[in-house]
């Protein structure tokens, strides 16, 4: 097929610069930037909000436990959309709230598998045992944790696409599936089997923040512990995960 040609003449700008400040090109890439900034702020305000909906925290509570960073005044704003988000606030907003920020940044393709033992999205990849299911969970957590360049181990948010991905290469539900990473992650029963129930409610996102997670040892304790194994350790976070100490520091990260 005759390949279509442009109209317009080529433009003069060397390739692999930016286009002079005033022009077409330079006014629409801003454009552009700033719809994407605008969006991902609005998807990083409604994850706020509906985290502390969920915690059954008042704005006033979550502004104390700030330490005076942030004023409720502030949080209500940042909830509603109306105020900038830069990194280094986005980054205190995450640890205040208990969410994984990064998942609010344009989509990643999901994770695609290599029956001889080779995960990758993203620009990275990792290995793994295809002969053994765990080797697989474990080193999904690796990947992601390098893709979001978290160095300490710790509970992380799953997302729905990659859980898809992971149940139909190992022909397990998906809510099997958040339950097997969960406990690789430390969670208690309650915590598996309420991740496990976001995903079957179709959550594109499961994950606990802190808040939920400290109601979660509330209903807990109040609780029939008949079975040992129901017994909240009383943290308020998911412990450390167990399988990510040794991450391969060849695995490259964007």
């Amino acid at each position: 097929m005759t390949p279509t040609m442009s109209a317009h003449p080529a433009s003069s700008t060397p390739a692999g610069t930016a286009p002079p400040t005033g022009t077409v090109a330079a006014r629409r890439a801003q454009t552009v930037v700033a719809a994407s900034e605008e969006k991902i702020a609005r998807r990083i305000a409604v994850m706020l909000a509906e985290r502390r909906r969920r915690s059954g925290a008042s704005v006033r509570a979550v502004a104390r436990s700030s330490g005076g960073r942030f004023s409720a005044k502030q949080l209500r704003a940042i909830e509603a959309g109306r105020v900038a988000i830069d990194p280094e606030t986005a980054h205190e907003l995450a640890e205040l709230y208990g969410i994984d920020v990064t998942i609010a940044a344009p989509d990643r393709m999901p994770i695609a598998i290599d029956p001889r033992g080779v995960l990758s999205t993203g620009g990275s990849a990792i290995s793994f045992d295809p002969r053994n299911v765990d080797s697989l969970l474990e080193n999904y957590l690796r990947l992601v944790r390098a893709l979001r360049g978290e160095e300490r181990p710790q509970a992380i948010e799953l997302r729905r696409n990659d859980v898809e991905v992971l149940s139909q290469y190992l022909e397990l539900p998906g809510e099997a599936i958040v339950e097997r990473l969960a406990a690789l992650m430390g969670a208690t029963q309650l915590q598996r089997r309420v991740l496990a129930g976001m995903f079957v409610a179709g959550a594109m996102v499961i994950g606990l923040s802190a808040l939920a997670a400290a109601n979660l040892q509330a209903a807990e304790e109040a609780d029939d512990a008949d079975d040992a194994d129901d017994a909240f350790d009383g943290r308020t976070e998911f412990p450390p995960a167990v399988v990510v100490d040794d991450l391969d520091p060849s695995i490259g990260t964007i």
